[in-house]
């Protein structure tokens, strides 16, 4: 077993057991599925189970896959809200403009204080003085 960190890639060999449960815990159709009956489908003990997320490198790959999966969907969402924006939808067309920067929600917050009024203006992008 291999462990290694590079700038955001850590380098981990799973054993047998792990590298099921990893292709388990990646699939959508046991998302919803408790530790007793995934360690079932699995042929694996619960203690087994508890002892991969008990190695802080098996976490991390996990994390690591994760969101790998989740990068990957990123842009067939991004032209889905493209395409709905310029079909004329404000909440998509919004969301677009946010993401790209060119669009930054203002807020105003009142503070009352028995001597003062305090107004805060906060713009998400501005660093507090």
């Amino acid at each position: 077993m291999a462990e290694k960190s590079g700038q955001n890639l850590t380098i981990y060999e799973p054993t047998a057991s792990e590298r099921k449960l990893l292709e388990a815990l990646l699939s959508p159709e046991n998302r919803l599925k408790s530790v007793k009956a995934l360690c079932q489908l699995l042929g694996m003990s619960r203690q087994a189970y508890y002892n991969a997320f008990n190695k802080p490198a098996f976490v991390a790959f996990l994390n690591e896959q994760s969101l790998s999966l989740v990068k990957q969907s990123v842009a067939p969402v991004l032209m889905a809200f493209q395409r709905e924006a310029v079909r004329g939808s404000f909440q998509h067309g919004k969301l677009i403009l946010q993401i790209a920067g060119f669009y930054v929600e203002k807020r105003e917050v009142k503070v009352d204080h028995p001597e003062r009024e305090f107004i805060f203006r906060m713009h998400p992008t501005s660093n507090p003085a």
